[in-house]
């Protein structure tokens, strides 16, 4: 596979804000011994989806953007819901749900197999990730300060793995493809998908969640004081949310303003779990879990503090539990690990943290 321009990014992002390579808050199952809770399950959960949600703001489709060549990926692809694929994969929060929030688009051309950037490579995967997100010219500068980049677009290949990052006008074009057979013909796919973008006026305003959304700051401090994991926990942590490298999810993210860290141990470089959220993201929490089936299907369960209209469901395996939270009309999964970290277990762990997050949240 011959290389082209380098795209730094899609190589060297390696923090948490980056969003690029398997690093907490979207950590991969360890394996740790089995929490002796019982998971107090009331029923299956069964969200409904929200009306409100956020949609581009351009005027642009995934079906506008067609499908590569044939002969493009080792598969054939078709048109798939990026969201679904990741869903099937892992059960972290979907990174690239931010770009939704903000009124990109997300699209996907695959094979069907599921899968997640945030691990690498899924076997037997062959497809293209795109994004597109509005607004984005100040972010990207920070993109190109970060990597060195003076142009506007890179393509790079490495094997069958490629990546393409584009500022078209206000808009980044990002892409990840594996399974490729032609990188020539991707990255001629993707040229084509800038032309579309070059012919679009300015973005419409961005989404703003309905006035009753009960804000919920910018830090995980602000949404659950290390304190009261620390508590939770049963070992004394603190939030910590690196720095490093750049992407379109991390630029999402940070416009949205949507917390995300890990809880180490102090003095060590491990900890019990993390916290991700969503601002506003009820409408992407309950579509997400009338899908999500790893580890599990999601379980409805009961906490002090939920409100009226709030959820919380549980997702376990042996050696990691989710819980997700939708209050106040947003989305905060908290992911814990079995191990020396989590001493009560890590069910009983994440129900004591998601207790403080509400007592927080409504105080």
């Amino acid at each position: 596979m011959t290389s082209r321009a380098l795209v730094p990014g899609a190589l060297l992002c390696v923090t948490l804000l980056a969003g690029c390579t398997p690093t907490s808050p979207e950590t991969t199952p360890t394996s740790h011994p089995t929490s002796t809770a019982t998971t107090s399950a009331t029923a299956t959960a069964t969200p409904v989806a929200e009306a409100s949600a956020p949609t581009p703001r351009f005027a642009l489709t995934c079906s506008d953007l067609g499908l590569p060549a044939a002969g493009t990926f080792t598969s054939a692809v078709t048109p798939r819901d990026p969201i679904a694929l990741y869903a099937g994969a892992v059960g972290s929060l979907p990174r690239l749900t931010p770009i939704q929030a903000m009124g990109g688009l997300l699209c996907e051309v695959s094979n069907g197999v599921p899968h997640a950037t945030v691990v690498g490579s899924a076997p037997g995967y062959a497809g293209v990730l795109l994004s597109i997100l509005p607004r984005a010219t100040d972010q990207w500068s920070r993109y190109a300060a970060t990597y060195g980049i003076a142009g506007t677009r890179g393509f790079f290949c490495n094997d069958s793995t490629c990546t393409g990052d584009e500022l078209v006008g206000e808009y980044w074009l990002s892409a990840a493809g594996d399974g490729v057979a032609d990188s020539v013909a991707l990255d001629s796919y993707l040229a084509a998908i800038a032309t579309m973008i070059a012919a679009l006026p300015a973005s419409t305003p961005a989404w703003t969640p309905p006035a009753t959304t009960i804000p919920l700051g910018s830090t995980c401090a602000d949404i659950v004081s290390n304190a009261a994991v620390s508590a939770a926990a049963g070992v004394s942590v603190m939030a910590l949310s690196g720095g490093g490298g750049w992407s379109a999810w991390a630029a999402a993210r940070a416009e949205l303003s949507a917390a995300s860290c890990f809880w180490g141990v102090e003095g060590t470089e491990h900890g019990p779990g993390s916290l991700s959220s969503i601002p506003g993201g009820d409408w992407a929490a309950r579509s997400y879990l009338l899908i999500a089936t790893v580890p599990t299907a999601p379980v409805s369960i009961s906490l002090v503090g939920l409100g009226a209209g709030d959820t919380a469901s549980l997702r376990c395996s042996s050696t990691q539990c989710f819980l997700d939270l939708v209050a106040g009309g947003n989305w905060i999964q908290i992911a814990i690990d079995e191990g020396p970290d989590t001493p009560s277990g890590a069910e009983n762990t994440a129900r004591a943290i998601a207790e403080a997050v509400l007592a927080q949240l409504y105080s």
